[in-house]
This record gives structure tokens, sequence and C-alpha cells, in this order.
């Protein structure tokens, strides 16, 4: 399975969200792509001795902060690590995604964006989002809040 991460989403970004994903990737043998600020996110992780071994990094050079406007910063911050994220998801290069990030911001780009699959056919269907609630020991024994899209197989995390 290959799971897009938002290193860039949560309070204690990046740190917290690399701590995570690298006990993910160690015990769960994951593959991780990390948007974000690679800078930024391979000076933490050298900092802190955290292995960046089975996490790929898509660099970023906006962030969505949790004050901007959702359907603002989505149009203007085109280079966000939520919008790239979910970009990556939506072209089928990974499974899942997971956000910390601003959750105003992911329900504005789900819906609007991400919100019809167009089949081979030409014929473009609406997913159904069914939310779920689970707890991640992955992620910090944090609870996770997820929508199910139906019909596919993917799931979105934030």
């Amino acid at each position: 399975m290959k799971i897009i991460v938002d290193m860039m989403g949560g309070d204690n970004a990046p740190l917290a969200v690399l701590e995570g994903t690298a006990q993910a990737v160690k015990e769960y043998g994951v593959q991780v792509i990390g948007v974000g600020s690679e800078e930024l996110v391979r000076k933490t992780a050298a900092e802190h001795n955290i292995p960046l071994d089975g996490i790929e990094l898509v660099n970023c050079t906006e962030t969505i902060e949790m004050c901007d406007e959702p359907a603002r910063a989505i149009r203007s911050k085109k280079d966000s690590s939520i919008v790239v994220g979910l970009n990556l998801l939506k072209e089928g290069k990974g499974d899942a995604f997971v956000s910390a990030g601003s959750t105003g911001a992911l329900h504005v780009l789900v819906e609007y964006d991400l919100y019809t699959v167009t089949y081979g056919n030409g014929i473009c269907t609406p997913y159904a989002f069914q939310p779920k609630i689970t707890f991640d020991l992955a992620f910090n024994q944090l609870p996770v809040i997820g929508f199910h899209l139906i019909p596919a197989t993917c799931i979105l995390y934030y």
C-alpha cells in the first residue's frame, strides 16, 4: 500500500508527522509519499535521527494554515501540501491520503475536486462519502476521521 502523507499538517509538523510516518513504515512496511517542504522535512529528520527509508518526498512550496479561508486557500495555494497530496491521490499515485492539516481545505477539495471519477467510457460518477472514526496506533493513538470513497477502494483520511 502506498500512502500519501501531508508532512506539513498539524500543530507539531513536520516532527510529529515524521515520527508517526517512520514508525508506520517500519512496523507495517507501507510505502509513503511525503508532501511538504522537502528542505524542512530533511532537516528535521536529520536533527532527530529519523530515517527517511521508505519515504519518497515531493517538494511543496506553500502551506495552508489553519487561519486560511479554505476555498480561497486551495485556489491560491496550488503548491500546498494538501492540494499536491490530494492531486497525487486523484492521479492514482497513492492508495490513501493522510493529513492533520486544515479540515476545511480538505473538505472543500474533496467535495469540489475529487467528487467525481471519469471511467474509461467517459461517464462521470459522483462518489458517496461514508464517515468513519478509528484509532490508528501508527499515528500516536489519535482519532482518525475518514471517508470511504465509494465505489472506489481508496480511503481518504484526515
